[in-house]
């Protein structure tokens, strides 16, 4: 995506179908990124609990539980 919107910006192609194209990115994600929307993933980071890590250690936990035997 970041390369579509660089090739974009730069001149490279005529037209936003024509880079999602070449990318194969969505045309109509890449127009939304072009208007300045960020991605879903992106939204919501102030709006977290946990950060990236605590998640990847809280799940890697419950999935030692998990396969101990016992419920997390």
């Amino acid at each position: 995506m970041i390369k579509a919107i660089t090739a974009y910006h730069q001149g490279q192609f005529t037209s936003i179908r024509k880079a999602a194209k070449a990318f194969r990115v969505p045309k109509s994600t890449l127009t939304s990124r072009l208007r300045g929307t960020t991605s879903q993933k992106n939204s919501n980071i102030q709006k977290r609990v946990l950060n990236s890590i605590e998640e990847e250690v809280l799940i890697q936990r419950i999935l030692d539980l998990d396969a101990r035997g016992f419920s997390p």
